[in-house]
């Protein structure tokens, strides 16, 4: 799936080694202009027992191999379960305002989704 994800959109994909430029200055015009317009995120459980042939792979190799991002490394996505809108909003805002600024090297994924059968 990786191989194929890169072979795929390979020159379009946003490699880790470019993150930190894209975080720091980068807009999506730059983006753009670069031709980079995908990025990919794995989360480190994928790795577990994650073997091809004789290899083992870890979320460093398959960042450098693959081009695709650590989830835990590169973007923050709290989920905060609840299904009041009221609630959710002001959680939302609040690690925003927290987090925001603190984590400029990082993704910040809202997820602003109510969490059904809660409560």
């Amino acid at each position: 799936l990786l191989k194929r994800i890169h072979d795929t959109f390979e020159g379009r994909l946003v490699k880790s080694t470019e993150v930190e430029a894209l975080l720091a200055s980068w807009t999506l015009a730059e983006m753009a202009k670069k031709g980079k317009q995908i990025l990919v995120f794995f989360h480190p459980r994928f790795c577990r027992n994650f073997k091809v042939g004789s290899q083992d792979w870890i979320p460093d190799e398959l960042e450098a191999e693959f081009d695709v991002l650590n989830g835990d490394v590169w973007k923050r996505d709290p989920w905060f379960n609840t299904r009041d809108p009221g609630t959710l909003f002001q959680n939302v805002l609040r690690d925003i305002q927290t987090h925001g600024q603190k984590k400029r090297h990082q993704f910040h994924c809202s997820q602003v989704v109510l969490t059904p059968g809660l409560g």
